[in-house]
């Protein structure tokens, strides 16, 4: 154990394997200073990542204190887990095969953040709320929510097979990205925007409800590869799906309902 707070101050790198990092105020890794962290138990107060430093951490839980993020986070294998949230305008790398983990409390990412990697992001019951323009490169929602008022850009893959999108922000899928609307659980769409300039490909037997003047506009293609309902469940303004791309139904024997208002100039 490293207990009380930990500055690094003199040295310009510290490892740390096995363990925890303890005591009553965390960690701070100030800007140019390495910071690495394997195998451990938890960063029980939490970090501080300020700008221009470099933290490495891996196999890890940072807890109770959470994460503040100004700088650059590698996830360089297994899971580093957000147990607390925190807040970000700093860049986190995800190397292939590792996980970034928001399994609960609040997560603030503001621009300047962006997620990185061939690894991938993942909210498994946490609140991820985008207070500024974000880019990620892969991302899943499995459970928990992700919202705000800001844009989040999808690059690579962003999985949806449960939760909540919420909030009078953004996400976009750019061109070439991927948006897999899977699972069987009802996934719900509350004022949110999905921008689909990609592919979307919508599998499982999960309806989508649409809420509170939600939007998703579709420029690129969306496929229905099910028999489901998206669909204005209750609530608040109209809920509308604007097709500019292709819509497509290639899988299924019954029928596909888009039970929301529909403006169609695409295909």
């Amino acid at each position: 154990m490293v207990s009380s707070t930990a500055v690094l101050t003199t040295a310009r790198s510290l490892q740390i394997t096995g363990g925890y990092a303890g005591g009553t105020s965390g960690w701070i890794a100030p800007g140019a200073y390495n910071l690495t962290v394997i195998d451990g138990q938890g960063l029980r107060r939490g970090i501080e990542v300020q700008a221009g430093a470099n933290v490495t951490l891996q196999n890890l839980t940072v807890n109770n204190g959470g994460i503040l993020n100004s700088g650059t986070v590698n996830i360089a294998s297994s899971t580093l887990s957000l147990q607390n949230g925190g807040t970000s305008n700093g860049a986190f790398n995800i190397s292939a095969g590792a996980t970034l983990l928001f399994p609960s409390g609040n997560m603030a990412l503001d621009t300047g953040t962006t997620i990185s990697g061939s690894g991938i992001a993942r909210i498994s019951g946490a609140g991820l709320v985008i207070t500024g323009s974000v880019s990620t490169q892969n991302f899943d929602l499995i459970a928990g929510s992700l919202g705000g008022g800001g844009a989040l850009s999808a690059s690579g893959l962003f999985n949806w097979s449960a939760g909540t999108l919420q909030g009078t922000g953004s996400l976009t899928v750019l061109p070439g990205g991927t948006l897999n609307i899977s699972g069987n659980s009802t996934k719900v769409l509350n004022s949110y925007t999905v921008n689909n300039a990609g592919t979307t490909f919508w599998v499982g037997t999960g309806d989508v409800q649409a809420v509170n003047g939600a939007v998703f506009n579709n420029s690129g293609t969306f496929e229905a590869q099910n028999d489901q309902s998206f669909y204005y469940a209750c609530c608040g303004a109209a809920t509308t799906f604007n097709n500019t791309g292709t819509f497509r139904k290639s899988v299924g024997t019954a029928t596909t309902y888009v039970s929301m208002l529909l403006n169609n100039s695409g295909v």
